[in-house]
């Protein structure tokens, strides 16, 4: 629901933002998605389109045969974000007007690294804070869980370029495997760009 709230709510009725930032901020705040394929433009909760097939990104290094890596893409790149390796912490606020009360929820997660001779290792905290409107305890706890989880998947990133099809959308989880490494996980899709080369 989207409009103009009374009584003892408010909301700011001016904001120069772009059509897409609106429909992305919805979409968190509704705890939904928002995709645009081709020219139509998704808006709801896809979690059960996710498919069971995940599409496969298979590297192979260096042998003393083939001493050149080779992959079934063109290109791989990986990012690994060391903001958010560590702890993590996020609080959700909110002031309930008709009730007339003010809650707070907190979602941990906590990186357990071992170093040497089984010492922990020291991270950085990472913490977050976000406050939405006229939300209950639970419904705070709720939000709160669901925000961490949204930011612990951004901790590893991949981008590849492999050849056309038809057979990855936005709901397709991508597997890398081969590589040795932390980046051998399933991904997520958040982009998915197609272009054709006149060249074949």
């Amino acid at each position: 629901p989207v409009g103009t709230y009374y009584g003892t709510d408010h909301v700011n009725m001016k904001s120069e933002d772009s059509m897409w930032t609106l429909m992305t901020y919805l979409a968190q705040h509704e705890g939904l998605q928002c995709f645009v394929l081709g020219r139509t433009l998704y808006f709801g909760d896809f979690g059960t389109m996710i498919s069971e097939q995940p599409y496969s990104i298979e590297f192979q290094p260096p042998t003393p045969d083939r001493p050149y890596p080779s992959a079934n893409a063109e290109k791989i790149r990986f990012e690994h974000d060391l903001t958010i390796s560590g702890d993590i912490s996020v609080t959700v606020r909110s002031y309930h007007g008709q009730k007339n009360a003010s809650y707070s929820a907190t979602a941990k997660a906590t990186c357990g690294k071992i170093g040497a001779k089984g010492a922990k290792v020291a991270q950085t905290s990472q913490h977050y804070d976000y406050t939405f409107p006229n939300k209950t305890q639970d419904q705070c706890q709720q939000l709160a869980d669901k925000i961490l989880g949204d930011i612990s998947k951004h901790e590893l990133k991949m981008e590849a370029t492999v050849p056309g099809d038809v057979l990855v959308y936005p709901w397709t989880p991508v597997t890398v495997t081969g590589t040795g490494t932390v980046f051998d996980t399933k991904y997520q899709i958040s982009t998915i760009s197609r272009t054709f080369d006149v060249r074949g």
